[in-house]
């Protein structure tokens, strides 16, 4: 869909041959516009990350969209050790610590994207009705005394949301002409359930009751694209409308503790302002 709409999209992705077939097939599916480049990418690997936006920033001085869509749900316990960083665990380094850095590094490009104009980058986190019955558990957020698969996976998509919710008043104060946006695509038959037990006993449940990858697309392209979500940073959306979220989501005291404790986790000492 991005290429369609001609734009220039970088995918960042773990297994780079994957990501080339891929385009392979959008391609012979006859979708001859805008242009594609693959780059290597673990959201497990903060020097991966690192890495990446390196590249990124070097070839496009301006990023007009960032769509931070790497995710992994329901995964036996994994504790993720970095050597410039303290160890997190799986889904919260992948799903959120790894997008929360990305954006941190690709900020000069985004910003010259936004001052360029009319309207302002973006910035989408997919996130997951899953934040409805979860929380931000400070005393245990590596999940060392309790591991309870469904309770990580939504940890990490509540914090996706109160990161959203924080940057977009960030970048209000600091005058920034960026927006964040999260949004739950809705329960979408993809790789996501690759070894779960729904996905082994009855993968037909899969392709009749829940989404296509294409429409649950469209509500991740709303934010990015449409002129329409111009006025609605900082939502979560759903179905390309904007909806309210849990109470902890909305919690502006948990959004900034996080939001603390992110950046001491990643030694970001000006979230707006990389260190290059």
């Amino acid at each position: 869909m991005l290429l369609k709409c001609e734009m220039d999209v970088v995918i960042g992705c773990r297994n780079v041959s994957a990501g080339e077939e891929a385009v392979k097939k959008i391609r012979e599916e006859g979708i001859e516009g805008g242009n594609v480049k693959i780059h290597q990418l673990d959201m497990e690997s903060m020097a991966s990350v690192k890495k990446f936006a390196s590249k990124v920033v070097e070839e496009y001085p301006k990023v007009h969209v960032l769509i931070n869509n790497a995710g992994i749900m329901l995964v036996p316990y994994k504790l993720i050790t970095n050597n410039d960083t303290p160890p997190m665990e799986s889904h919260f380094a992948v799903n959120y610590a790894g997008h929360f850095l990305l954006t941190h590094l690709l900020m000069p490009s985004l910003t010259a994207a936004g001052k360029d104009g009319p309207e302002y980058a973006r910035v989408v986190n997919v996130s997951s009705i899953a934040h409805l019955c979860s929380d931000i558990d400070f005393e245990d957020i590596k999940s060392e005394k309790c591991y309870i698969p469904s309770a990580a996976y939504g940890q990490s998509k509540l914090a996706q949301i109160l990161f959203t919710t924080y940057c977009e008043k960030l970048f209000q104060n600091a005058e920034m002409p960026i927006h964040m946006y999260s949004v739950h695509p809705g329960v979408c038959d993809t790789d996501l359930f690759e070894g779960t037990y729904i996905k082994k006993a009855a993968p037909w449940f899969l392709r009749f009751f829940f989404k296509s990858p294409k429409r649950g697309a469209y509500s991740i392209m709303f934010p990015a694209v449409s002129p329409k979500a111009e006025s609605l940073g900082g939502s979560y959306m759903s179905n390309c409308r904007p909806l309210k979220p849990s109470a902890n989501a909305r919690d502006e005291t948990r959004a900034k503790k996080l939001f603390a404790y992110t950046c001491e986790l990643l030694g970001i000492e000006h979230f707006l302002h990389p260190v290059v």
